[in-house]
């Protein structure tokens, strides 16, 4: 789990996990299941990233779905 984390945070900027955006629902499982794995192990602050990146994932998602529908 620490090893996903450590993929998740240190990548999510590259163009590589931003075109991952169209599979959202998997991504975001993902993500909930490490966010549920360090709320147990009481790693709060990895949570709160987690949660930073899970809305990134939303918010980008939303965005080019509002784009693509208007074109």
């Amino acid at each position: 789990m620490r090893n996903s984390y450590d993929v998740v945070v240190r990548h999510w900027n590259t163009s590589v996990m931003r075109e991952l955006i169209e599979d959202r629902d998997t991504i975001c499982d993902s993500i909930d299941t490490m966010i549920s794995f360090f709320e147990e192990t009481e790693e709060y602050e990895k949570c709160m990233k987690l949660v930073y990146i899970k809305n990134d994932i939303t918010a980008e998602y939303l965005t080019r779905k509002l784009i693509k529908d208007e074109l």
